[in-house]
């Protein structure tokens, strides 16, 4: 995003809300900070943003909502469910590969073996869905402060997966 395209994000900000006060130095805060953002997806959450907050954005809440907005996003429950169908297709005896990295880290958080072959998926399920949300937490974390998707991810391949470990024991 270039400092003109802050400045029509600003624009239109100022605009949404009048009484906000928008000096030069706030310009200059806010096209710093968002610099490295799409400006087409910084502008499509700030409208989405002056379509649903009574109060001026902060730089963080239009970085966050540039992350939650993206049309990427794979929920928990997505992921287990291509978990289920992995376990269909796969088996316990193949180790499979994952479209998202959360769902594969989470994955081996609990271990392949230990889902597929668990008699109790409401727990398992329950289990891999904290290990996915603790997961996407840190990747929407890493992209909120600047991180590209693929820098986010290999955090998560990496980290994660140990540090999920020790908050959501398996039976390993």
């Amino acid at each position: 995003m270039t400092r003109d395209e802050a400045g029509k994000v600003l624009s239109a900000l100022r605009a949404a809300y009048p009484r906000q006060q928008v000096g030069a130095d706030t310009v200059l805060a806010y096209a710093t900070m968002l610099e490295d953002l799409d400006a087409r997806e910084v502008m499509e959450a700030v409208k989405r943003l002056m379509a649903t907050s009574r109060f001026f954005p902060t730089i963080a809440e239009i970085r966050q909502e540039v992350v939650t907005g993206r049309d990427d996003v794979v929920t928990g429950e997505q992921a287990w469910g291509e978990v289920v169908r992995k376990i269909g297709s796969v088996g316990s005896y193949q180790t499979p590969e994952f479209s998202d990295p959360r769902t594969g880290a989470a994955v081996q958080c609990l271990g392949w073996k230990n889902i597929c072959r668990d008699e109790n998926m409401t727990a398992t399920r329950a289990r891999f869905l904290d290990a996915f949300r603790s997961l996407d937490s840190k990747r929407a974390r890493a992209l909120q402060l600047g991180a590209h998707g693929t820098e986010a991810d290999k955090q998560i391949s990496g980290q994660m997966p140990e540090l999920v470990a020790k908050l959501f024991p398996s039976k390993r």
